[in-house]
């Protein structure tokens, strides 16, 4: 104790102990609160507050004299916890830089912030501090995103707060048996159980358009219904489903031998892949690739959401952030006994699909909320998100899709306005952008930085949760989607962008008054 008080410029008399010492701080402490918070209604113009010691003397000299003094701390650090940094304003944030700086090796430091939370890295003094010199910079996001067995990682978390809970559970249960899954087999029966106007929406919008191209082809009725009828495939729905996508690819590439022979050879490979699987069919060009986007595009016809549901699926959705998945299971859970008034999980009772539909939507609602940019002029970010939301959600649900499961998108920041690479960097911090490897382009060995809308923002705009199709965007694209104030050049550049995937694929407006449409393309 002598050893800490000779640091003080001051000190009271009777300090004798450990203990003694702790309250004479907690004293120090009441009455430095009392005066900074009551010097304006005294009178004064400022506080009146005694500097006792240098910060650093207090924070590393406690930390040397156990070292030194007591054998038990000998080769043993003393750790300084600091939580939500984000909450500390920028001269707070440059003395915990300066402390980190003059640090001792007696101490070290663990200090924890949000993305976005830390402002700077400079020290009282002007200095800056740097990562892998300062300090160690771990983000434990990226780090659990990465981490090779982490959904056996969240399952047990799911496991072991089932096992605290009060409710009667099966004595062998597993989680992943207890949320319901829906197969695209499944989904596809909902689909087909609704009826024919809204399950096959696909083969009657293809019919209206090629009644409309029918006089330009010199086309009578019997040869529009002998096209729809080398387009059906009773069969299978998906393939017919691939008919129609390969359909419409021959519209907009116009193929030599005519619609009507083309789909001929659609029926007749159609034919031969349904029996035998074989690789150098159309469909199954098609198929490898599009499955899913074209069963997700079906239910969405059908006005059905796309299928994220299942245990694997959500923990995909969590995105490497644990309290994601476990607030959208709490809401889940809260919203099927309010609806049944029976407990899932509690005698093997299932989550229920609709039950996880709401407990998605709560949560990237959510999202939204908990990530709200703490500023009126950074709402701007968040427009920039919703741009780019629906121009991938446009993309993957156009005609002809140019690239499957289209989730992730590839630009050059090099090319960005200082304003655009602002927001970028805004939505990275914030989590709304995940930064993931660079990729060559296409063409070329030039390396584009690739990025996915955080995965929990994925149901939102119906996008995929694999990430295979790479939409690049191009200098221009990607300055109108994060650039502040270019809503309307975006607008108008990205309805002619879409043209290009959507009937009847012109590379052109038709009128200049019309509106993009941002919700959907049906």
């Amino acid at each position: 104790v002598t050893s800490v008080l000779s640091y003080f410029h001051e000190i009271e008399c009777g300090i004798e102990t450990l203990f003694d010492l702790r309250n004479y701080f907690l004293k120090l402490q009441k009455q430095l609160i009392y005066t900074t918070q009551n010097f304006a209604l005294e009178g004064y113009d400022h506080p009146d507050v005694k500097i006792q010691f240098k910060i650093t003397q207090l924070t590393y000299g406690f930390p040397e004299i156990l070292k030194t003094k007591i054998p038990y701390f000998k080769n043993k650090y003393i750790i300084y916890l600091v939580d939500e940094l984000e909450n500390f304003n920028d001269s707070q944030q440059r003395l915990v830089q300066s402390l980190i700086r003059e640090k001792t090796n007696a101490c070290t430091f663990r200090i924890g912030a949000r993305p976005y939370g830390i402002r700077h890295y400079l020290t009282l003094n002007g200095e800056e501090n740097h990562d892998g010199s300062e300090f160690e910079k771990l983000v434990l996001d990226e780090f659990l995103r990465n981490f090779e067995h982490y959904d056996e990682y969240i399952k047990e978390i799911l496991n072991r707060r089932l096992r605290n809970s009060k409710l009667s559970l099966h004595k062998n249960f597993d989680i992943e048996t207890l949320i319901e899954n829906l197969s695209n087999d499944e989904l596809l029966g909902k689909i087909f159980s609704k009826k024919e106007s809204q399950s096959k929406r696909y083969l009657n919008k293809i019919k209206t358009r090629l009644d409309g191209i029918k006089s330009a082809h010199n086309w009578t009725e019997e040869d529009v219904e002998t096209i729809m009828s080398n387009l059906r495939f009773d069969d299978d729905h998906v393939i017919e489903r691939a008919n129609v996508m390969l359909m419409y690819r021959a519209i907009k590439n116009k193929v030599k031998e005519g619609l009507l022979s083309y789909s001929k050879k659609i029926h007749d490979d159609a034919l031969t892949y349904f029996t035998s699987k074989d690789k150098e069919t159309m469909q199954h060009k098609v198929l490898t690739y599009y499955r899913q986007d074209l069963i997700d595009t079906m239910a969405r016809e059908a006005n059905m959401h796309p299928a994220y549901y299942g245990l694997q699926k959500l923990i995909e959705l969590s995105c490497g952030t644990p309290r994601t998945i476990l607030r959208l299971l709490k809401t889940a859970f809260k919203n099927q006994y309010f609806n049944t008034n029976k407990y899932p999980f509690e005698k093997e009772q299932k989550l229920s699909i609709n039950s996880q539909q709401v407990g998605i939507e709560d949560t990237y609602n959510w999202f939204f909320e908990e990530n709200r940019i703490p500023a009126v002029g950074q709402s701007r970010p968040v427009d920039a998100i919703n741009r780019l939301g629906d121009y991938l959600r446009n993309l993957r649900f156009s005609d002809v899709p140019p690239q499957c499961s289209i989730s992730i998108f590839s630009l050059d920041e090099a090319t960005l306005s200082d304003a655009a690479r602002e927001t970028l960097d805004i939505l990275i911090k914030y989590s709304y952008l995940i930064r993931l490897d660079s990729r060559r382009k296409k063409n070329s060995n030039d390396m584009l930085q690739v990025y996915r809308l955080n995965s929990i923002l994925l149901p939102k705009w119906e996008l995929a949760l694999a990430k295979r199709g790479n939409v690049q965007l191009s200098s221009e694209e990607a300055e109108l989607i994060f650039s502040p104030n270019s809503q309307k050049e975006y607008d108008r550049v990205f309805k002619k962008r879409l043209l290009k995937y959507t009937y009847p694929f012109k590379e052109k407006l038709e009128r200049p008054q019309d509106k993009f449409y941002q919700t959907s393309l049906f």
